[in-house]
């Protein structure tokens, strides 16, 4: 499974969304908007809202992304010819 840019930037603007809802009362400020670059979804001072299609294509990207790091860890350890470390 290959990980793209892009899911990268999808999970971070997912997780400085998850800032905003806990830290910020959904309301969407600097911080979010630089750490979310272009895939941001709000502008400044709107609310920030999560709907079930987002949370879902947030949750795909974030798994790709862990599953990515993780098949790059198991290749490093075979790579290595440690097959036993995974």
């Amino acid at each position: 499974m290959q990980n793209t840019e892009n899911e990268r930037a999808r999970v971070a603007e997912a997780k400085a969304t998850r800032h905003l809802l806990v830290h910020n009362r959904g309301i969407v400020n600097g911080i979010y908007l630089q750490k979310a670059g272009s895939f941001a979804r709000f502008k400044l001072g709107e609310s920030a809202s999560v709907t079930m299609v987002y949370a879902r294509d947030s949750w795909q990207a974030l798994s790709s992304t862990v599953l990515t790091c993780l098949d790059r860890v198991i290749a490093t350890f075979q790579a290595e010819g440690d097959t036993n470390a995974v």
